[in-house]
C-alpha cells in the first residue's frame, strides 16, 4: 500500500484519534513507533505488525525516509531481536504517518509515488466522546468493509495509480523539498525574465556564467553543485554539441555547451514583444 500521511498545522484535527481508533480495531497487530525506531537496528516491535504508525513525524534524516520507502514495498523483512539470531518472515506492514508540519515533514523527490498525503481539516462538530462512539461502531464498520468490491491491482501494485496520489498537499511538500540553490535560481531567473530580459522568451548560459553572475562570492556553491541542481532538479542537460552563444544576452560571445533556459520555466508572464534569440537546431 502507499504510505498514508495525514498532515495539519492545526491541533485537535483528529489525527491521533484516528490512530487510536485503528489501535482499537487491530489491537496487538498494530505498532506505534517513533521515526528513530525505524532506523534502529532492532525492529521486533513492528516487524510483524499489520499497521505501523509514526506520530508527530519530522523525518530530518534521509536514511529514515529511504527506510520507510523500502518498508512500504518490501515483501519480506528480517527480524532483528536482542540475543536472537535474525530470521526472515513475510512482511505485510502498512505505514501511516502523522505530522503537524504540512510542507516539510520529509524530503520527497518529484518522481516519488509512494506517498499519499491528506490535509486534515478541523472538525466542524465537537464530540468529546468520539472514541467511545467509534468503538461501538467497529462491528458495523468491519461489516461494511466486507461489502466493498475487491481492490483492483491491475493498474498498480499498490492499488492506486500515481495520478490518484497527486494532490496539492503532495505538490507543496515536493516543492519545499527542493534544494536552496534550486529555489535561488528559480527566483533569480524569474527576476531576470521580468526585468533584464523582459522582451525575450529564452536565453543560453553555461555553468560558469551562472556562477560568475549570481554566485561569484559564495564559496559553498561551486560548479558541480550548479550542474547537479540543473540536472537532477530542473531536469536540464547542456547542448550535446559545442556552439557559439552569448550568456544572458551579454556582449561577450562564448563557445561551449550551454543550457537552454525558457521563459515558461520561471514565469507565466509573456514578453512585452517578441525579440527572442534565434534558437539553433540542437538536441537538448
Amino acid at each position: 500500500m502507499p504510505i498514508l500521511v495525514m498532515v495539519s498545522k492545526e491541533r485537535q484535527t483528529g489525527k491521533t484519534t484516528f490512530l487510536n481508533w485503528l489501535m482499537m480495531v487491530f489491537g496487538d497487530n498494530m505498532a506505534m513507533v517513533s521515526p528513530d525506531d525505524l532506523i534502529n537496528g532492532f525492529n521486533s516491535t513492528y516487524a510483524s505488525s499489520n499497521i505501523i504508525a509514526v506520530e508527530e513525524t519530522l523525518l530530518e534524516k534521509a536514511i529514515t525516509v529511504e527506510k520507510i520507502k523500502a518498508l512500504a514495498t518490501s515483501k519480506f523483512i528480517s527480524i532483528n531481536q536482542k540475543f536472537i539470531c535474525q530470521y526472515k518472515v513475510p512482511f505485510y506492514g502498512k505505514i501511516i504517518l502523522t505530522s503537524n508540519n504540512e510542507d516539510k515533514f520529509a524530503r520527497i523527490d518529484d518522481d516519488e509515488i509512494r506517498f499519499f498525503i491528506r490535509k486534515v481539516k478541523i472538525p466542524t462538530i465537537e464530540n468529546h466522546n468520539i472514541e467511545a462512539d467509534m468503538v461501538s461502531e467497529i462491528p458495523a464498520f468491519l461489516h461494511y468493509l466486507t461489502t466493498l468490491p475487491p481492490v483492483d491491482f491491475t493498474h498498480d501494485r499498490t492499488g492506486f495509480t500515481p495520478a490518484e496520489h497527486q494532490n496539492n498537499s503532495l505538490s507543496v511538500v515536493k516543492s519545499e523539498s527542493k534544494s536552496g540553490l534550486y529555489k535561488s535560481i528559480q527566483i533569480l531567473f524569474e527576476d531576470l525574465f521580468l526585468n533584464d530580459l523582459q522582451n525575450h522568451t529564452d536565453f543560453f548560459a553555461d555553468i560558469k556564467s551562472i556562477k560568475q553572475r549570481f554566485f561569484a562570492t559564495d564559496s559553498k556553491i561551486d560548479l558541480s553543485f550548479i550542474k547537479n541542481v540543473l540536472k537532477n532538479e530542473f531536469n536540464l542537460l547542456p547542448s550535446t554539441e559545442s556552439i557559439r552563444f552569448n550568456p544572458f544576452f551579454s556582449e561577450q560571445m562564448k563557445t561551449g555547451r550551454p543550457y537552454h533556459f525558457k521563459r515558461e520555466m520561471f514565469t507565466k508572464d509573456n514578453p512585452i514583444k517578441s525579440n527572442s534569440f534565434s534558437t539553433p537546431n540542437l538536441p537538448f
